[in-house]
């Protein structure tokens, strides 16, 4: 959690005595912008798109008065990657962010903040979920970036924001900016992270909608969004706000075999809602049924207001300008690779017909016009989205390296690996499982994840065992069975005999997810973790094979951790780990030497960390 402010201008003008060769921020006298993106919301559960039992009179009245896209879809089934291409413009495979808790921004690329803050505009952020955290770079352009989320609620749960404690913290920043006469014109981004499972609405939402509590999470995040609708009305400033709302993606609800998201790319997941008000600009009560994709929106939502977009992007303005294109609408899963080495899933859509093929592994799915059943695949299609999507996965795997390699991430507390593995070539898919096929495994470890969550750890061991005998090869799996285990045996006698069988069995499950994750933080800290105190215990015996069984352990551990810093040099814990092996006392490892460098370069990459400068101070090292 952390609110993250530019400097203000008092503080920069401190900077700046005696140099004028700075010269002054522009001050912004168009329209302002309100951008609302609704986390996990599917576009036919609004009352507008059809949904006749939605409470969503907000949404709908923006709907009425503005445009509404009727196929809009996401560029991902995932939070952060599909929030970075709406804001850069660009598909996942150039602006690198590949899965939740993915690499930061690289900072060459640009964002709608930093274009609009750079033309004066007053930017400010509230987020609602950690998928958004200001570490993954989309915090750039902000003068403000809240992302004030607060403790989690259990360790298998995301940090969130309520709608209600988002929408007060935005209309504490925008309540000075609508009463001034002379303030600047404003770019608000508000994202509710509320319809994310598991779904929970308050009062009165829960009772009305008790049989389908994700629509009451929706219509929760209505009635907060008419809050602030209603503030900017009644401060006078409603018609010279473009608002455009948007959803991240969809929600899967069962279909296809998919409770949630973020494993398949079919319409229940990709299809959002879009709406734009923007009056004299947007004409009230249109519907528009060209087909847009996420990376549309930043050129579109410039557009309103006659700000040009980036030349080197892959989206275009789908309402003002003469957007007619034949280039596909790509779509892209890769977090099934990434967290249970499954084969990532691949889209592509005709812009013109609506045809569509997922590569599912091994499996190329061909789809009628928009998922309708009642249509006829278009086989005429079928090569040339073939080779679009063979085109982008190429890409994609060349980019993969580098989009993996970024730090590890606070989404990782649910449990899952981050995004620590290079993306296979299009022609090795079929190497690994279809996701499709995987769904019940899925499912296993979600129940697994509630059961922790409820505080019935044998329960969870029990079904993440399964699911491990299952799906031998899923790295998440045995992470989550390893760190269980290791949890539990610390509540043990420290250096007992139980605790040392527990944590042997935790290891056996934490070294297959390290050895398939080599680079992976999370994984290899773990299992570094677990060697450490197995070497300890070791070392207390007085046999020759004690001896031996604390070295070999120990060797292991710093195998690891050596091999994983040399790529993931910010991994804070890695590193106090492996000092921990060259400077605890009768470790077979001790190097006082060795360790001074090591705290050289953790100081280096974690500057922030005084545990660090506490033992360079200990060890009295130059």
């Amino acid at each position: 959690m952390k609110l993250r402010r530019r400097a203000t201008a008092g503080a920069a003008s401190l900077l700046l005595v005696g140099s004028s060769c700075a010269p002054p921020k522009p001050h912004a006298t168009g329209p302002s912008l309100l951008l609302v993106t609704l986390d996990t919301v599917r576009a036919d559960r609004l009352g507008c798109y059809g949904r006749a039992s939605a409470a969503t009179p907000i949404l709908d009245r923006l709907a009425r008065e503005g445009a509404r896209f009727e196929r809009a879809y996401a560029v991902a089934p995932l939070t952060l990657p599909s929030h970075a291409s709406m804001l850069t413009g660009l598909y996942p495979n150039r602006h690198g962010l590949r899965d939740n808790g993915a690499a930061p921004l690289r900072r060459e690329v640009p964002t709608f903040a930093a274009i609009l803050h750079d033309r004066g505009y007053d930017t400010a952020a509230f987020v609602g979920g950690a998928p958004l955290d200001h570490r993954f770079g989309l915090d750039r352009g902000f003068d403000l970036y809240d992302d004030a989320f607060g403790a989690r609620a259990g360790s298998y749960s995301y940090p969130e924001r309520s709608a209600d404690r988002t929408t007060a913290a935005a209309l504490d920043w925008l309540a000075p900016r609508l009463a001034a006469k002379d303030a600047a014109s404003f770019a608000l981004w508000v994202h509710y992270f509320d319809a994310h499972a598991p779904y929970a609405p308050p009062p009165p939402f829960a009772d009305r909608f008790r049989d389908s509590p994700y629509e009451g999470e929706i219509a929760f995040v209505d009635a907060q969004l008419g809050r602030l609708i209603d503030a900017i009305e009644k401060a006078g400033r409603l018609d010279r706000t473009a608002i455009v709302v948007v959803a991240d993606h969809g929600e899967g609800l069962g279909e296809h075999g998919e409770r949630t998201h973020g494993c398949l790319l079919y319409d229940s997941t990709l299809r959002v809602p879009l709406i734009v008000r923007a009056p004299g600009r947007v004409a009230a009560a249109s519907v528009r049924a060209d087909r847009i994709s996420g990376v549309d929106l930043l050129p579109t939502a410039l557009a309103l207001l006659d700000v040009p977009a980036p030349r080197d992007i892959d989206g275009v303005d789908r309402l003002l300008a003469d957007a007619s294109s034949a280039a596909p609408l790509y779509a892209e899963c890769l977090a099934p690779f990434f967290q249970y080495a499954w084969a990532p899933q691949f889209a592509a859509r005709d812009p013109r017909t609506g045809s569509k093929r997922i590569w599912d592994g091994p499996v190329k799915i061909p789809l009628p016009p928009d998922e309708d059943a009642t249509q006829p695949v278009r086989d005429a299609d079928a090569a040339a989205l073939d080779a679009a999507i063979g085109a982008y996965a190429s890409r994609t795997a060349a980019d993969g390296t580098r989009a993996a390699s970024g730090s590890s991430a606070p989404l990782q507390a649910l449990g899952y690996l981050g995004s620590a593995a290079p993306i296979p070539d299009p022609s090795a898919l079929a190497t690994f499982p279809a996701a499709s096929t995987r769904l019940p495994i899925l499912d296993t470890i979600d129940a697994a994840i509630s059961a922790r969550q409820g505080g019935n750890d044998r329960e969870a061991e029990a079904l993440f065992a399964d699911a491990c005998k299952r799906d031998p090869t899923n790295p998440s799996a045995h992470f989550m069975l390893g760190s269980l285990r290791f949890e539990r045996g610390k509540k043990l006698p420290e250096a007992s005999v139980e605790q040392a069988a527990l944590d042997g069995e935790a290891l056996v499950d934490l070294a297959i997810a390290a050895n398939m994750r080599p680079t992976d933080a999370r994984a290899v800290d773990a299992c570094a973790s677990v060697e450490f105190a197995l070497g300890y215990v070791a070392r207390k015996g007085s046999t020759k094979d004690d001896a031996e069984r604390a070295l070999r352990f120990y060797s292991s551990a710093e195998r690891r951790l050596v091999q994983l810093l040399a790529a993931r040099p910010e991994d804070c814990n890695g590193w106090r780990i492996l000092v921990g092996i060259h400077t605890l006392e009768g470790s077979p490892l001790v190097d006082l030497d060795r360790a001074c460098a090591e705290l050289h370069e953790w100081s280096t990459h974690c500057p922030g960390d005084e545990k660090a400068r506490d033992l360079q101070a200990q060890l009295q090292c130059r």
